[in-house]
């Protein structure tokens, strides 16, 4: 699960400026779903500007390359469709902004030269604030198979990227899953589903709720890590790889007092986001508690 506290809580303030355009119906398809799957619209796009295409190079980037030798304008609002037994549907947008939070450009469109490739906020996989992680009320997409679909700005070519899969909520496919192990939640699990190596630091964040401010808080004496043993360099910037889709265990150097906590690992310094840098690079497993005998459970 992915560490979105701060998202939600801590700058909730600035949701309505960094909301994504409002979402659409889930059951009913939009009229740009309805001309994806038809003959004449994809024809239209295609003798258009054959030379356009959205590629999706890592999960959640929507990149649009132009190939062709003149000017392509796009629109700012990208639609997020999603796979359903009746074709797809849009059900949200996300923007062509580069930065939190970029305004719309005065027409509502975007110039991308020729012979270039234009990158905006890649997708988190939530909706609410689609590419940035300041908004109040963001929620997880639900499993499933999602492209964005880029539009022109003259309504008359879109270009749908490569399906995106989101295989748990918020989470896309070939991403590491975080998770408490099944015998001890106390203990955090790394299942590295990418296809490459992946890199964390070998000690972990724990966190213990204060029940009076409903807020956790560092313990800066806990020792948990990602390693064999506990004599492990243990070092703010000490790193342990973790192969493709391979698996770690942590390991509890130290007896946890009686309480409610949250176990977060960190991406290294340096390693690649597999999400994007608003989400990407901290995981959080779910919340346990440790009774006066030393036992872990589940909080909920």
């Amino acid at each position: 699960m992915r560490n979105v506290v701060c998202a939600l809580v801590v700058f909730g303030s600035f949701a309505a400026c960094a909301k994504s355009p409002a979402p659409q119906s889930a059951t009913t398809a939009s009229p740009s779903a309805a001309s994806s799957s038809s003959p004449s619209a994809s024809a239209s796009a295609a003798s258009a500007t054959a030379g356009v295409r959205v590629e999706s190079r890592f999960p959640g980037d929507v990149a649009i390359v132009n190939d062709t030798s003149s000017v392509q304008r796009i629109a700012w609002s990208v639609p997020i469709e999603r796979e359903d037994a009746g074709g797809w549907t849009q059900i949200h947008a996300m923007t062509l902004m580069q930065k939190c939070i970029d305004p719309a450009p005065a027409g509502g469109c975007v110039a991308i030269a020729p012979h270039t490739t234009y990158a905006p906020l890649p997708w988190t996989g939530w909706f609410g604030c689609t590419q940035c992680g300041i908004c109040r009320e963001n929620v997880p997409a639900r499993p499933g198979r999602y492209r964005a679909v880029a539009m022109a700005c003259d309504g008359g070519a879109r270009w749908a990227g490569p399906p995106m899969t989101i295989v748990e909520d918020g989470r896309f496919a070939k991403t590491p899953r975080v998770h408490a192990a099944a015998d001890d939640p106390s203990a955090l699990v790394i299942d590295n589903e990418a296809d490459e190596p992946a890199s964390f630091r070998v000690r972990l964040d724990v966190s213990r709720l204060d029940r009076e401010r409903n807020a956790y808080d560092d313990v800066a004496i806990a020792r948990v890590l990602l390693a064999a043993d506990c004599s492990a360099d243990a070092g703010a910037e000490a790193c342990v790889t973790v192969p493709a889709h391979g698996t770690i265990r942590s390991k509890s150097c130290s007896p946890l007092t009686p309480g409610t906590y949250a176990l977060s690992v960190r991406v290294c310094v340096g390693s690649k986001s597999f999400y994007n840098d608003v989400y990407g690079y901290d995981f959080r497993a779910p919340s346990f508690t440790v009774d006066a005998r030393g036992h872990a459970k589940p909080a909920r």
